[in-house]
């Protein structure tokens, strides 16, 4: 019944100064896991396509030998991940994102997608095959978002746990997942909470979890049994 008095005012800020959310620790793990795993489906396809096919027992027929057969295919698969880290990095440097390189989480997929292409006989299979292999990844993309559950994977009182974490032992995503998630929580800046970001120091560092006393792996030892896993699967496709 008084009235109302509305007062308007323009206040201009610094671009640093605003309040945002970062959508690379949100969903940058997904991100980069979609875009290295979108090659790893599409190899597997086309080399099981061309066994499915007979377009590999044509071409020994005409005198290729299998070594070349899979080094061409090993070649191809190593120059399209290496394209596509540049253009994630080249994408991430223009965003002014800080960036580093997933060589070698491909690498490893693309042992497994060797082993696979050895196992799997139609196209079909491979795709479905594919698939299966990223859907569970993503899920434990976003599984490892989840302190508890993390806690849960490298405590050694459970025997799930420890099961669980054999297994995941030899699934790269796994480890490429940690490392991610371990940069992204030291290299943030959500709501003008701003972190100290990530040093080389931290890749050596060890968690310990406060209810079992186990002890979380560095960064470094993820690389590690990334590289692990890569050398098996190579041989285990060599075999």
């Amino acid at each position: 019944p008084g009235g109302v008095n509305i007062t308007a005012q323009l206040q201009s800020y610094n671009w640093e100064n605003l309040t945002v959310n970062d959508t690379v620790k949100v969903y940058g793990v997904l991100f980069f896991f979609c875009a290295m795993m979108f090659i790893f489906v599409v190899f597997l396809y086309q080399v099981v396509y061309e066994k499915d096919k007979k377009l590999k027992l044509g071409m020994q027929l005409m005198g290729l030998k299998e070594s070349v057969f899979w080094l061409s295919w090993l070649i191809t698969a190593v120059v399209t991940s290496f394209v596509t880290i540049l253009g994630i990095m080249a994408m991430g440097y223009a965003l002014k994102f800080a960036y580093f390189t997933f060589f070698l989480f491909s690498m490893s997929m693309i042992a497994v997608c060797l082993v696979l292409a050895v196992v799997i006989g139609t196209a079909k299979q491979a795709i479905s095959m594919g698939m299966l292999i990223y859907i569970v990844g993503v899920l434990v993309q976003i599984f490892l978002g989840n302190p508890y559950f993390v806690d849960f994977i490298y405590d050694k009182t459970y025997l799930a746990a420890n099961i669980m974490r054999v297994i995941f032992y030899f699934y790269p995503p796994f480890h490429f997942a940690k490392i991610v998630l371990d940069i992204s929580n030291k290299s943030f800046r959500i709501e003008g909470v701003v972190s100290p970001g990530y040093s080389w120091s931290d890749l050596t560092e060890h968690t310990t979890i406060i209810t079992g006393g186990s002890m979380i792996p560095s960064d470094l030892q993820s690389w590690g049994f990334l590289f692990m896993n890569t050398v098996v699967y190579f041989i285990l496709a060599w075999f």
